[in-house]
């Protein structure tokens, strides 16, 4: 019983230490990134066959976590994170350029 008690503390002490991703919609995604990895959330790494970004590939070439990108800026790249706490990211993006992608929706999965 003790040593339950004991495990149940620990698991209890770690589910605290993880942080919930941080408020990142209109953040440049660069800087995102950065935050979210800040905070225990990891990208997740999409296989080559998985992904969608023939007409975008130095965005799938710079973020392996890149699932989808559309043809131009106007519609979205679509890329994919595991929090700390193992729930699943989609984060979505706007932008022209790689450098000036910004954060235009999160969607999370349990």
């Amino acid at each position: 019983m003790r040593n339950c008690l004991t495990v149940c503390t620990v698991l209890l002490i770690l589910s605290a230490c993880v942080l919930p991703p941080p408020e990142i919609v209109g953040l440049p995604y660069r800087q995102a990134r950065e935050l979210l990895i800040g905070s225990g959330a990891r990208p997740a790494r999409v296989p080559q066959d998985e992904r969608f970004c023939s007409h975008r590939a130095d965005i799938c070439d710079a973020y392996p976590e890149t699932e989808a990108c559309a043809v131009d800026g106007r519609a979205p790249c679509r890329f994919r994170w595991t929090t700390g706490s193992g729930r699943e990211l989609t984060l979505f993006t706007v932008g022209e350029g790689i450098n000036a992608l910004i954060v235009s929706a999160v969607e999370s999965a349990p």
